[in-house]
């Protein structure tokens, strides 16, 4: 059986737009701390202003709020880093974090070292 790769994920600290750390929820009581990158975005330094609008607009929307996580299976970005889409349930409706971040110019769109996008779904 294949796993899905989908958590639930509670956001504790906004590091910047497209990096967090928080608690991956794996079922049966069983939390683990770990820092999550959305994958294929690109989010400027949060020291310049669309760096701080980035990280105002996700810490706004996600912090001490739990949120749905697609991971990469078997994929990291460095330092261990978890590489995931994020889904916010808005009114019985998923939001796709990654494609909203591009579509408000707040992030720009990523491929990874070799010129590929990493292969993740967009939808629950």
């Amino acid at each position: 059986m294949e796993p899905n790769n989908v958590y639930p994920f509670e956001v504790g600290v906004v590091e910047d737009g497209s990096t967090f750390t928080g608690y991956f929820d794996l079922g049966f009581g069983v939390k683990v701390l770990k820092k999550l990158r959305l994958a294929n975005v690109k989010c400027h330094d949060p020291k310049v202003e669309p760096g701080r609008r980035s990280k105002e607009f996700v810490e706004n929307l996600l912090l001490n709020h739990r949120v749905t996580v697609k991971t990469l299976r078997d994929s990291f970005h460095r330092y261990s880093t978890v590489l995931g889409v994020v889904f916010i349930n808005v009114n019985g409706r998923y939001i796709n974090l990654n494609d909203e971040m591009i579509s408000r110019e707040m992030a720009s769109h990523f491929k990874n070292g070799n010129g590929n996008e990493s292969s993740v779904e967009h939808a629950v």
